[in-house]
């Protein structure tokens, strides 16, 4: 799964997740929350079963070219 940070508040980011079947899950945290919150958010949001949870893990992924165009 990658993972795209975007600021939605003060105290919030939202995570945008790319999950193995190329579907974007968006998921709003705390900006200080752990992995393990995340994680557990996401699971919860997309339904995975607490069978198949532990085979599963977030990876950040960084694209330099990510951001603002400059023309």
């Amino acid at each position: 799964m990658n993972v795209y940070i975007f600021q939605t508040s003060l105290n919030k980011i939202d995570l945008k997740i790319l999950l193995p079947n190329r579907e974007v899950v968006s998921v709003n945290v705390p900006k200080n929350a752990t992995t393990d919150e995340v994680y557990k958010v996401l699971v919860n949001k997309v339904g995975l079963s607490t069978e198949a949870a532990p085979f599963f893990a977030l990876f950040e992924i960084v694209e330099y070219n990510f951001g603002k165009r400059h023309t």
